[in-house]
């Protein structure tokens, strides 16, 4: 792991404390792993790490949206769905393991220049993630078990 900054996570930390988030923190990787529950029947769960950095710190949040990596067809299909919905996305991008199936959302924050992210850097990143699974849940469980074209599926989404 590369090294990080004590102050970035202890920030994370605070800003999470501060919204009343249960997290684990993984102080010698400097990770903090967050499980949210959701209404939504996609996102019954919705997995968030964070991690924290030199000089910036990582979101990734995933949920137990899978596809077949041996299923071409579908594979094809989700790899544009998820590009339709990148373009449309003004943080961040989904992203998918083309080895494990898994699909999951990235965002990296910037903190160059700072001695650490203030609590609205952590909660916009964090709300932009969370917000993001919701915007495609629909879409992309469609794809994914449904049957529905990558356009069908990012007709479903709510930007």
């Amino acid at each position: 792991m590369l090294g990080y900054s004590r102050a970035i996570l202890e920030a994370i930390t605070e800003a999470l404390d501060a919204m009343e988030i249960f997290y684990v923190t993984d102080d010698d990787d400097g990770v903090c792993f967050i499980d949210l529950h959701n209404a939504e029947p996609m996102l019954r769960s919705l997995n968030v790490e964070i991690t924290a950095l030199s000089e910036s710190f990582i979101i990734r949040a995933n949920a137990s949206a899978t596809a077949d990596v041996n299923d071409f067809e579908l594979v094809n299909s989700l790899m544009e769905f998820l590009c339709r919905v990148n373009l449309g996305l003004p943080y961040g991008s989904f992203q998918f393991d083309c080895e494990s199936g898994a699909v999951f959302y990235r965002s990296v924050v910037d903190c160059a220049g700072l001695d650490y992210p203030t609590a609205e850097m952590v909660k916009h990143a964090l709300v932009a993630a969370v917000g993001a699974w919701c915007a495609v849940a629909q879409g992309l469980g469609g794809v994914l078990y449904g049957g529905l074209s990558a356009k069908e599926g990012f007709e479903r989404c709510d930007f």
